[in-house]
């Protein structure tokens, strides 16, 4: 551990704090904490015990720059790269209005151009040259998820499907992003959708809670592990708010997660003490007493 602005600090947690990284960069002399592991042969057989050493080096960061990169300093490369991300993630932006564009292009105007019968994409679907000019002329221009579920009510229509196909690209959307068949459009949802935080829907996640069958039981512990592991307790708080028995995922978080109420005390949210209290208190104060 290294010590930094008064306190010895892992160097796994300066790494991650910037602020920190930059105080412990900027001192001429460092301090640093060692811990040495030994072992002694007794009666009972080996043992092993810790003790801590105190240490310190002088050394400028600037020392260090050079050995890594004599050409830039580590601060002009960490604005490079994050002018790099920022390009990036405007070309992202860029490109997913042009997907979106493409998605409300007509099918008129997509086929316009395109010669049905001889199009090496459409020659084995043997469309007659009436669909195609039903389709160019725009007589028939229902999209096939919404014209479909108007006579199959098991179906789902074009806005659900969107949401599953957003699910797949790994794009999150609102906690409380609508969907029309939540039920339909639970059962269509790939399982590898459920390990990425895109499937933090409080519709579908209080549909899956309020039908537990065996199926359901693994798609809620694969939920409850990305509310883990992403630490998504802002989703909890939604959740909380928005159903009417919120229980079923609170339980199983209790079972698989360490510390919990002290996470929840961190979050220092009412509607997670108010959880804990209904859900949670009785079992885990039974654990604690036995």
């Amino acid at each position: 551990m290294f010590f930094v602005e008064n306190n010895f600090i892992p160097l796994e947690d300066i790494a991650e704090n910037e602020t920190l990284f930059n105080s412990f960069i900027s001192q001429s002399s460092f301090r640093y904490q060692c811990f040495k592991r030994h072992q002694t042969n007794t009666y009972y057989g080996v043992r092993y015990y810790y003790d801590t050493s105190e240490d310190s080096c002088n050394i400028q960061f600037s020392q260090i720059e050079k050995i890594v990169n004599s050409t830039f300093t580590y601060h002009e490369r960490l604005e490079a790269l994050r002018e790099g991300e920022k390009r990036y993630r405007e070309q992202i932006k860029i490109l997913e209005l042009s997907r979106n564009n493409h998605y409300a292009t007509p099918i008129q105007e997509l086929l316009l151009d395109v010669d049905m019968q001889t199009h090496k994409i459409f020659s084995e679907l043997n469309v007659s040259k009436m669909l195609e000019a039903f389709l160019k002329e725009g007589l028939i221009n229902e999209d096939y998820f919404d014209y479909i579920s108007f006579f199959f009510g098991k179906s789902i229509n074009k806005h659900d499907h969107d949401f599953i196909l957003e699910l797949k690209l790994r794009h999150s959307l609102p906690y409380d992003y609508h969907i029309d068949k939540v039920g339909q459009c639970v059962k269509n949802i790939p399982d590898k959708c459920y390990n990425d935080v895109s499937i933090l829907n409080i519709q579908v996640v209080d549909c899956i809670c309020q039908h537990l069958e065996e199926a359901n039981n693994s798609k809620l512990h694969s939920i409850a592990q990305v509310v883990k592991n992403n630490k998504k307790w802002d989703f909890l708080i939604d959740f909380y708010k928005s159903v009417e028995d919120s229980s079923p995922l609170f339980n199983h978080l209790g079972s698989i997660v360490d510390g919990l109420w002290k996470i929840f005390v961190k979050q220092n949210s009412d509607e997670l003490f108010e959880s804990w209290l209904r859900f949670l208190e009785l079992n885990h104060s039974t654990k604690r007493k036995s």
